[in-house]
């Protein structure tokens, strides 16, 4: 009888101090920094994985894997800096938050659900070649899980997820850290996170 984003609100967000929403209320509106695409600058060789000029040829053509998940619909460039999408309440797509309050959600996961449902959520559920993300992959249910050849953390265990242009969350369980980072400027092609994020965790792991 109410939103997922109302939920969330009520169950997840207020008992855990998080600021984050899935729907942002008129008031957090200017509190939003615009998403700014990537800058491509003459000569520069910014280090990409594997297949990551071959995700962005497919990347608008629908009539392959990855056009047609990426531009299912198409939205044009510039969509998520609209009030309508920052106010739309779209679970998978836009969540809107700072990085520590995403660390700190993956920090009371624990608390959250049950031993035996993490344990699932973070098996091996999918690994190998990935036609959309044209690069091996290694999934759990709903969260992405280490791989040597496409890291997400620094060591085995992690799980989290990345996102477009270089954004990265994770937690490690063995060393109890979770980890966010959360940009606004894009990386070019970047999935599995940004060059920017690594290095940050990097110093992250450096301080334990």
């Amino acid at each position: 009888g109410i939103s997922l984003g109302t939920w969330f609100r009520h169950e997840l967000a207020d008992p855990l101090g998080l600021d984050f929403a899935i729907g942002l209320a008129k008031a957090n509106l200017s509190r939003c920094a615009d998403v700014l695409p990537a800058r491509v600058r003459p000569g520069s060789r910014t280090p990409q994985r594997p297949g990551a000029s071959e995700m962005m040829r497919d990347f608008n053509d629908p009539s392959t894997p990855t056009g047609a998940a990426f531009q299912n619909p198409a939205m044009g460039p510039g969509y998520m800096n609209s009030i309508q999408f920052r106010q739309a309440e779209i679970p998978a797509a836009n969540g809107h938050g700072t990085a520590r309050s995403v660390a700190r959600l993956f920090d009371g996961l624990n608390t959250l659900v049950s031993a035996d449902t993490l344990a699932e959520a973070t098996a091996t559920h999918s690994f190998g070649a990935d036609a959309v993300l044209k690069s091996k992959t290694h999934f759990g249910l709903g969260f992405m899980l280490y791989d040597d050849e496409a890291p997400l953390g620094l060591r085995p265990g992690t799980f989290g997820h990345a996102g477009a242009g270089g954004s990265m969350a994770f937690h490690d369980p063995d060393s109890r850290v979770s980890f966010c980072f959360a940009m606004n400027q894009m990386e070019m092609g970047v999935i599995t996170g940004g060059v920017s994020a690594m290095r940050t965790a990097s110093a992250v792991y450096d301080c334990l």
